[in-house]
């Protein structure tokens, strides 16, 4: 397996600059309270009724279904071997039945029946009956015996409190073709085999990073289901959710900055988004709100 490297210039060997008020997620979850998996075994979640209830299938980054509100950054071009990023860990409100979901995004192929996508982050609850999630998928290979996709964290950023993130990084691996996931730059998940995405063949062309949320019942009224943190961007750190240190991963492997970031932001007055450079952060955003509102 060949692994993407950081493209360095003289500035980012300096120091990095402190961020103490920002903890990077440990990757814990709680089914470790009751021991580790023996090696060459993993974790698998238990499939419930309402697991079951709840399989979901990747929607399209860009849908006229007026169910899903999006507030997303994206980028077209490449091609692109993959991307990473920071996110920002909260519980949003929602709905029930309706999922709320901040992720990554990689794209293959035209809108419509032969569209690959892969997608990965956090989601709550989830789409109902119309696909699968997780290892409730097929293809997936976990190699991992200590992080369980599926799985919940055990820290959650508070509001105006203590803030959790944690890395995310999906890239095509030039040997072997497989897409591998790895989180917080030491745990290799696994992969998803090239077979599983023709479209995927020779990289992509668009990536995505943000929010959506889908809202699954006929209402005269918006739904109030919340997307990351259920607060505008406009309120900032530790306030809002964000991504930071979003980067795209080149067909030479270099892991660089994203060029040309467009937005997409469905409605602006339930969610929104704002995007932003910083020495501290480099490329990253701002996203979410609280659905329905006095706006």
């Amino acid at each position: 397996m060949t692994m993407p490297h950081e493209v360095l210039t003289d500035e980012d060997n300096a120091p990095a600059p402190s961020n103490d008020e920002e903890q990077p997620e440990n990757i814990s979850q709680p089914w470790q309270m009751a021991g580790e998996c023996p090696e060459n075994t993993i974790p698998i979640k238990r499939i419930t009724k309402e697991d079951l209830l709840r399989l979901y299938k990747p929607t399209d980054i860009i849908s006229d279904n007026n169910d899903h509100e999006y507030a997303i950054a994206y980028v077209n071009g490449g091609p692109y071997r993959g991307t990473k990023a920071q996110i920002n860990v909260w519980k949003p409100r929602i709905e029930a039945g309706e999922p709320s979901l901040s992720q990554i995004w990689i794209i293959g192929g035209k809108f419509g029946p032969g569209l690959n996508t892969i997608e990965a982050g956090l989601h709550s609850d989830g789409y109902h009956k119309t696909g699968c999630y997780n290892l409730m998928c097929s293809g997936f290979v976990q190699i991992n015996r200590r992080v369980s996709p599926g799985g919940v964290f055990n820290h959650i950023s508070t509001y105006n409190g203590q803030q959790f993130i944690f890395t995310i990084q999906i890239w095509k691996d030039p040997k072997t073709g497989n897409w591998w996931l790895q989180l917080n730059e030491k745990d290799l998940v696994g992969y998803w085999p090239k077979e599983l995405f023709p479209n995927l063949a020779h990289g992509t062309s668009k990536m995505g990073w943000g929010g959506e949320v889908v809202s699954k019942k006929n209402k005269r009224q918006h739904t109030m289901t919340a997307m990351g943190s259920g607060h505008f961007p406009s309120e900032g750190f530790r306030k809002a959710s964000n991504f930071k240190a979003v980067k795209t991963i080149d067909m030479n492997n270099g892991i660089i900055d994203p060029v040309a970031v467009q937005t997409l932001v469905s409605r602006p007055t339930c969610y929104n988004l704002t995007t932003g450079y910083s020495k501290k952060w480099e490329v990253f955003f701002y996203y979410g709100g609280p659905g329905r509102n006095p706006t």
